[in-house]
């Protein structure tokens, strides 16, 4: 890649392997019961976006150490230095996607289990640094265009909510992450993220109601509002399982009926917002130009489907699991436009323009 390329390389050029990571993460949850087929795309996605996520972490550490100062100028910028914590979303999304995989195949059990701890702590680490970086920028910052902050700032904390989804399945891997500080850590970070998003979604909202709407360009930003939700949601009921190792069968009922109640309230909230950003998407669709932003849509959809599924099932209910059948084959259609455009905006070049 020539040099330019690297220096102003878009921090959005993650959402890749995130959205990619995501899709196939829904796709081992297993949406179409007693068929593997499903199963084997999940597989497929997973594999693509783990050589995805490691050649573009190659290039974002290249232009760290050699370009610096475009580098650091990104992430003080009111949207790039949020976009800046889709990396290590990445990572730890691949994680939770290969702890997945590992017990649906029952494959290196112990093996992928150490690489997803490794590709969590990764991304916790570097969501923690990018999002103290740049909300510390954002604090200091004297003034800056109140129509910058979009739910792009979700992106650095929305990662800490599917910690407990990763710990939760590489403890039945491995029995080396099964201790109190491990789940004491484990909660803490559901927490940061879960709270974190309230108090950004009421300043978010704030800049909705009061400012005129985003432009066209930004329309996934509307999606985005879906991943802290569907995330959050597999966050808690992940939460109730770890918690349950130490109940009686009493509080393991009381906690099992909290999680649920609070999961479903999260989904709810979610089909709501997706219910309230097509209504705003779709009178736009005639302007929509995509642009490596439009990576936006995927994993947003994938986290509220996954969600879906889990609670098609607590719920034991077919109507949501055939809405849940059909919405994964809406997000593989997402999935499968999202690469066919960026292809081609690859090909020619429009790609690496920076708007």
């Amino acid at each position: 890649m020539p040099e330019t390329k690297i220096s102003q390389l878009h921090p959005a050029w993650s959402a890749i392997p995130l959205g990619t990571a995501g899709v196939g993460l829904v796709s081992l949850f297993d949406p179409i019961p007693n068929l593997s087929f499903d199963e084997i795309i999940g597989v497929a996605l997973v594999v693509i976006s783990i050589l995805i996520f490691l050649a573009i972490s190659i290039l974002t550490f290249i232009r760290l150490f050699k370009y610096k100062h475009e580098f650091r100028e990104d992430l003080k910028h009111p949207m790039y230095g949020a976009m800046i914590g889709i990396l290590p979303a990445s990572a730890l999304v691949i994680g939770l996607a290969i702890a997945q995989l590992a017990q649906v195949y029952l494959i290196f059990e112990s093996v992928l289990g150490y690489v997803a701890f490794a590709l969590m702590l990764l991304g916790v680490i570097g969501a923690l640094l990018v999002g103290i970086i740049f909300f510390s920028n954002i604090v200091k910052s004297q003034e800056f265009p109140t129509a910058m902050i979009s739910s792009t700032w979700f992106i650095p904390i929305v990662v800490f909510v599917l910690v407990p989804s990763v710990v939760i399945r590489i403890s039945t891997l491995t029995s080396n992450f099964t201790g109190g500080l491990t789940y004491l850590l484990s909660f803490a970070a559901l927490g940061a993220g879960l709270l974190l998003f309230l108090f950004l979604g009421s300043v978010v909202a704030w800049r909705l109601i009061t400012t005129p709407p985003p432009p066209s360009q930004m329309a996934p930003s509307w999606i985005i509002w879906l991943a802290p939700a569907g995330a959050g949601g597999l966050g808690v009921l992940s939460a109730m399982r770890m918690l349950q190792v130490f109940g009686d069968q009493n509080l393991n009922l009381v906690i099992e009926i909290m999680a649920i109640f609070a999961a479903s309230l999260l989904w709810g909230f979610g089909v709501w917002w997706l219910l309230f950003s097509l209504a705003q998407i779709i009178p736009q669709r005639n302007v929509l130009k995509f642009h490596l932003g439009s990576w936006g849509f995927s994993f947003p959809l994938a986290a509220l489907l996954a969600l879906t599924l889990e609670l098609s099932r607590i719920w034991d209910t077919q109507t949501i699991a055939y809405l849940a059948i059909a919405g994964w084959v809406g997000v593989l259609i997402v999935w499968l436009w999202l690469v066919i455009r960026t292809i081609q905006k690859t090909l020619s070049g429009e790609i690496f323009e920076r708007g």
